[in-house]
C-alpha cells in the first residue's frame, strides 16, 4: 500500500532510492508553503518525511534493540542525506511570529553547542539547499 500511495503521489519515481536520486540532479526549494497530500500522511514519519526503506528498517531496528542499553548516537545513518556544506542556510517565512522565531533561535544555538554543525540565518532564498521556518504543516 505504502508502494501505491508512493507511485501515485511522485508519479513513477522508484521507491526506496530518493537521496540518490536527490544527489544526481539540481533540487529547486520553493519559497512558497506546501501543503501535504491527505493520502500520502499516513506514510510519513514525523508527518512530513518519506523514508527510504533501508531508513525505515533501520529506525525499526533501533527501536526493537534492548531499552536498557544505550543506543549509538548518530546524527544521521544514512551518509548521502548529510548537510554538503556548513554553516547549514535557514531563512523565517513571513508566517512566523517573533516568539517562535525566538524559540528557534534558542534551539539553534542549542544545536550549535552541543555539535559541530553550524548555521547561517539569511533574508533571502539562497542558491542551494536550505531550511525554511514556516508555520503550518510540515
Amino acid at each position: 500500500m505504502k508502494k501505491l500511495a508512493h507511485s501515485r503521489s511522485f508519479a513513477g519515481r522508484e521507491f526506496g532510492h530518493d537521496a540518490v536520486e536527490d544527489s544526481k540532479k539540481e533540487v529547486a526549494i520553493s519559497t512558497q508553503q506546501g501543503t501535504i497530500d491527505k493520502k500520502v500522511s499516513p506514510f510519513l514519519f514525523e508527518g512530513d518525511i518519506f523514508l527510504s526503506r533501508r531508513q525505515a528498517v533501520d529506525i525499526l531496528k533501533a527501536l526493537s534493540k534492548d531499552k536498557t542499553k544505550r543506543l549509538r548516537r548518530s546524527f544521521v545513518s544514512d551518509k548521502t542525506a548529510m548537510w554538503k556544506t556548513l554553516p547549514i542556510k535557514y531563512r523565517f517565512h513571513e508566517s512566523i511570529d517573533f516568539y517562535t522565531i525566538s524559540q528557534i533561535i534558542a534551539a539553534i544555538r542549542f544545536w550549535e553547542d552541543s555539535t559541530c554543525i553550524t548555521f547561517e540565518n539569511v533574508s533571502d532564498a539562497p542558491d542551494g539547499d536550505y531550511i525554511e521556518f514556516f508555520s503550518g504543516q510540515g
